[in-house]
């Protein structure tokens, strides 16, 4: 598995590629989440944090059974089987209001956060494990969001 360190540096060749590009780039996400993050901060625009009680994304495992993008493979928060059971059930599900509660004891970080009001809240409330850490105080930090918003920051300082 790749860093977040690593995952940021990787963000910011890409970046960087596409604005040294006479093409039309591609979308590529999550940098373009982030780059709406950073518009949305200097303009002093908010956005909006948005209902979370759906799920952006579901990783299904082999057996069928489904966990949120954040909380994949906890047995904890562990949604259902999709091959056997409705939609309804999956929305009903223990695990998937378990991943829900987990998710916004996370986003009560972001309140912390000097990109806050720009932010959907997503990079921390949707982000695996590996993209998350814990600060001196056990709030909740974004391990790729923040550390990439930052160089964004000092970056069109300098570019732009």
């Amino acid at each position: 598995m790749l860093s977040p360190e690593l995952i940021v540096e990787a963000f910011k060749k890409v970046l960087v590629a596409q604005l040294d590009c006479s093409e039309q780039p591609i979308t590529v996400e999550p940098i373009n989440e982030y780059l709406q993050t950073f518009s949305n901060h200097i303009s002093g625009r908010t956005r909006s944090t948005g209902g979370h009680n759906l799920p952006w994304a579901l990783i299904v495992n082999t057996d069928g059974t489904a966990y949120t993008h954040a909380d994949a493979y906890d047995p904890h928060y562990r949604i259902t089987k999709v091959f056997e059971n409705s939609f309804l059930k999956l929305m009903e599900s223990a695990g998937l209001v378990n991943s829900n509660k987990a998710s916004a004891v996370r986003a009560i970080s972001c309140n912390s956060c000097e990109f806050q009001n720009g932010c959907t809240q997503s990079p921390l409330r949707d982000a695996l494990l590996s993209e998350r850490m814990t600060d001196s105080k056990g709030n909740f930090t974004c391990a790729v969001a923040q550390p990439f918003l930052r160089w964004l920051q000092a970056e069109s300082a300098v570019r732009f």
